[in-house]
């Protein structure tokens, strides 16, 4: 604010201190706006590009047969049989 200045220093006058606050926020408006733009542009580049439809990333890639045959064990048995088991993530203790 205008008048919180440390001590000893005058108050700003607002001839000075008003223009210098507007300039401020147009500048930092307009930084703003042009990161905006750009990744809007970003976006729509991205969007219209034809080799998006057809990237596939490797975690949204179907999950070959064999690795799924080796997690039925687990989805089949109920948590508290695996750990009673000692197959589990958590061991019981002796």
């Amino acid at each position: 604010m205008r008048t919180e200045r440390r001590s000893g220093l005058p108050i700003e006058r607002p001839l000075i201190y008003y223009p210098k606050r507007a300039w401020n926020a147009v500048a930092t408006n307009a930084a703003l706006l042009g990161y905006g733009l750009r990744m809007w542009a970003l976006a729509k580049r991205i969007q219209y590009d034809p080799a998006t439809r057809n990237y596939t990333d490797a975690a949204l890639a179907p999950a070959p047969d064999d690795e799924l045959e080796l997690l039925k064990p687990l989805a089949a048995a109920p948590a508290s049989t695996r750990i009673e088991r000692g197959s589990g993530p958590l061991q019981t203790a002796p």
